[in-house]
């Protein structure tokens, strides 16, 4: 049996014979304090993955009862390191106890973020890396924190994912290629996309908000934006919230003073590019 300890967010992480697990982790992370650390019987790991028979299996403190690959473990490195970045939320927030997070993408214009918090299959994570590739740097494609106040947007540092295969018909070869030339962990359904500095904040990064965007992807046609109210805009927020800090009425609080602070935007669209050009112009920055 082989240990393998990393101290991740100052806790005690281990890997019993699965270092694969803890290689497909570090490869999605960027800007975290990770470490590998001295394996110690008499300290218990906060959080543990162990290679069985019937694929990986993991214990945390946040799961206790209700961990639902108890009966149906992760067979793949891929199934699981997609696992621990669903589950990975309730970690931050149990460590982060004064943040809340948004199901939402957000990217940085002229120093500032804008934040897409749309459904599943809105097109946000297409949407924020044609805006990576047009030199705005991403905070994350699907979640991202926010301070206490609501004031800031923060980066959890974790990689963009892509569904497989790419529809290049919609998307270009310029996105295919963009996209192709930063494979990282994959599998036939998913690819993580490799990112620099320059076009991925790391954890922790934070940037104001200045703007709310809610994506309505449709038929094929030029995009089009226009005011979004800022009472669509909170309950938009408000559905997207997660990770509640530890009195609900303030994160209603902040997320109402963001909505009326920031510009909010519906944005209507079919060809992520062309949306992208229509988002730079309304909020700038980029290389070009």
């Amino acid at each position: 049996m082989t240990k393998t300890r990393m101290r991740i967010f100052n806790q005690p992480v281990d890997f019993i014979d699965c270092d694969a697990i803890a290689a497909g982790f570090r490869s999605i992370l960027r800007g975290w304090d990770i470490a590998e650390i001295p394996y110690d019987p008499d300290t218990s790991a906060y959080l543990s993955f162990e290679k069985r028979d019937h694929g990986y299996h993991w214990d945390a403190p946040w799961i206790a009862d209700k961990n639902r690959r108890a009966e149906d473990p992760s067979i793949s490195v891929m199934d699981a390191v997609c696992d621990f970045h669903y589950e990975f939320i309730d970690w931050f927030v149990d460590q982060n106890p004064n943040h809340f997070c948004l199901h939402t993408a957000g990217v940085e214009f002229d120093g500032k973020a804008v934040i897409f918090p749309c459904v599943q299959k809105a097109g946000k994570s297409t949407l924020s890396l044609h805006l990576s590739m047009m030199g705005h740097r991403l905070l994350g494609d699907d979640v991202i924190a926010m301070s206490k106040s609501g004031e800031k947007a923060i980066s959890l540092g974790l990689l963009p994912r892509m569904r497989l295969p790419l529809p290049e018909m919609v998307i270009g070869k310029e996105f295919t290629d963009f996209i192709g030339a930063r494979q990282g962990l994959s599998d036939r359904h998913w690819q993580y996309v490799e990112m620099n500095t320059d076009e991925m904040a790391p954890c922790w990064t934070e940037f104001p908000v200045s703007g709310i965007v809610l994506l309505e992807r449709g038929a094929d046609g030029p995009p089009t934006i226009s005011e979004l109210s800022k009472s669509d805009a909170l309950k938009a927020l408000i559905d997207r919230n997660f990770g509640q800090l530890r009195k609900p009425d303030l994160v209603f609080d902040a997320l109402r003073d963001l909505s009326q602070r920031c510009q909010t935007r519906l944005l209507r669209f079919s060809r992520p590019y062309e949306a992208a050009r229509l988002l730079e112009k309304e909020f700038g920055g980029g290389k070009s």
